[in-house]
């Protein structure tokens, strides 16, 4: 069994070798069936290691994806292959690069919610993290005062 241990205001966790840093969803629109996932993982071991999937109870599926501008076109592609993270380097997955996408969700995602996702990684294996509920990503342009750094 992996442990996590973490400060609740921190939203960082220490998996083995892994730091896992402000695991987030996005609030989504009431009836909406796909959801964005966005986190940094630090490799802090020897060795590269790989993410290669998630899985969740809120969606029927879980897919890696990035999302790239090709000739002034934003295109989004699935990485079945999964994520290299190299010895002491950062994978950050956000908006507008690699994030993880929640297809066929099962219930509403919404603001202070945290939800429980498996990550499958190459070495570490299967590791249960909690995933906040930030808000949209559109109300963050509207409310300057809101501070997303917990």
């Amino acid at each position: 069994m992996i442990g996590i241990s973490s400060a609740c205001y921190a939203h960082q966790y220490s998996i083995g070798v892994l730091s896992i840093i402000k695991p987030h969803l996005r609030e989504t629109p009431k009836n909406a069936t796909v959801a964005g996932g966005y986190l940094s993982i630090k490799n802090n071991g020897d060795s590269p290691e790989v993410l290669l999937n998630a899985t969740s109870s809120i969606s029927e599926t879980v897919e890696i994806h990035e999302m790239t501008l090709e000739k002034e076109i934003m295109k989004m592609r699935q990485v079945p292959e999964g994520l290299v993270i190299g010895v002491n380097q950062i994978l950050e997955l956000k908006a507008g690069g690699f994030h993880l996408m929640f297809f066929g969700l099962n219930k509403e995602i919404k603001q202070g919610d945290t939800h429980k996702i498996i990550l499958n990684f190459k070495n570490a294996g299967e590791v249960t993290v909690p995933f906040k509920v930030w808000e949209p990503l559109h109300a963050s342009h509207h409310n300057k005062n809101m501070d997303h750094h917990h």
